[in-house]
């Protein structure tokens, strides 16, 4: 909201001071929450409670951002830290994206599951749409190393990632 104030051109130059204040407090706050100080998640857990936590971390940072997910698979998965890790950065940056919908559907696609986070968010200039920011190659790099894969594809008001991995894949016999 105070960034959204900050460049509005109806401002009065006597408020920029005060929402400035209010920008700076609420990304030190935002800062902060995404920290966290969350027990250690265990080493499976299925998708469902994996989004579960994503969406109650969520909820504090981005009030007024809708998550909804649809599952036709609820596989458990293995690095629970690592996959949560990657749910967070897509969540932050639908939010930093100015997002009001954060939806997440997860399928069987042949051999692989796949996971779709799909944004509406219409903040980002074209020039940061055409490579990955510092936060998508971790995410890609972390997935990688789970023996997942990343494919992004950005539209001019919406951003949608797509996740597969194969079945099985890290879960214990």
């Amino acid at each position: 909201l105070a960034d959204n104030l900050l460049h509005a051109p109806h401002l009065p130059d006597a408020l920029r001071d005060e929402v400035t204040q209010m920008e700076q407090l609420a990304r030190n706050v935002a800062r902060r929450l995404k920290r966290g100080n969350d027990p250690l998640l265990p080493e499976y857990l299925p998708v469902s409670e994996l989004l579960s936590k994503l969406q109650q971390h969520l909820r504090h940072l981005a009030p007024t951002l809708a998550i909804s997910h649809q599952l036709d698979a609820n596989p458990r998965v293995a690095d629970t830290e690592g996959w949560f890790r990657v749910l967070c950065n897509l969540g932050y940056n639908a939010m930093d994206a100015g997002a009001t919908r954060l939806s997440i559907t997860l399928q069987e696609h042949g051999p692989y599951y796949r996971l779709q986070v799909s944004d509406d968010g219409p903040a980002h200039p074209t020039s940061e749409r055409e490579g990955m920011g510092i936060g998508l190659t971790l995410v890609s790099t972390t997935l990688e190393q789970m023996g997942a894969h990343l494919e992004m594809e950005f539209g001019s008001r919406w951003t949608q990632a797509r996740i597969d991995w194969p079945h099985n894949r890290g879960l214990p016999v």
